[in-house]
């Protein structure tokens, strides 16, 4: 079954105008489910982590093409992953209805030190003591792209800040460590 990564790629390939080449200018032939080549095929040893949270990836324009795109990963372990392009113009509907649905408390995934001290969080909020599934479970927003591209989508989305006065981001240090969408997840 394609992931929210695989399913935000062929959109954005179906809307490509020329096909997109990796680095090194040709075209390799890449498993479709694991986006390797067929000698390093990972798609039997995909494992799955039975976690209560979910994953929200807002992606760079060509993030979903790229065939080292860590979101990928991500997706293939996370059950509950969304996965979104982003624009500066224009936001999908239905990522606006995810960060309202009153089952999720959103945080983003972005390094403290570009919020206000108040609004980094350092724990998640556990669920209910009574366990009685009716606390919020967490959704982690990771900005996929170049760091330069993430500060973009931080800065330049308003919803994003919406959420920012009562849900902060976490504090991450990879601004000054480049790190993958999947580290980044890791450390949150």
């Amino acid at each position: 079954m394609p992931n929210a990564v695989s399913l935000l790629r062929a959109a954005r390939l179906a809307r490509s105008a020329k096909p997109f080449l990796a680095r090194g200018g040709f075209k390799r032939e890449r498993c479709e489910g694991c986006r390797l080549v067929p000698s390093h095929c990972m798609c039997a040893l995909r494992p799955s982590v039975p976690t209560r949270a979910g994953v929200c990836l807002l992606m760079a324009d060509i993030e979903p093409l790229k065939p080292s795109n860590t979101g990928w990963l991500v997706a293939d372990v996370v059950a509950d992953t969304f996965a979104f392009g982003w624009a500066r113009t224009e936001t999908d509907p239905a990522l606006l209805t995810l960060l309202r649905d009153p089952q999720w408390q959103p945080y983003v995934v972005f390094p403290g030190e570009y919020a206000a001290p108040e609004r980094v969080v350092h724990t998640v909020q556990p669920p209910d003591p009574a366990g009685t599934g009716t606390g919020k479970r967490p959704l982690f927003i990771l900005l996929d792209g170049t760091w330069s591209e993430a500060r973009k989508m931080f800065g330049r989305s308003p919803y994003l800040a919406a959420l920012q006065r009562g849900r902060a981001p976490l504090t991450s240090d990879c601004a000054r460590f480049p790190c993958c969408s999947y580290r980044a997840l890791a450390k949150a």
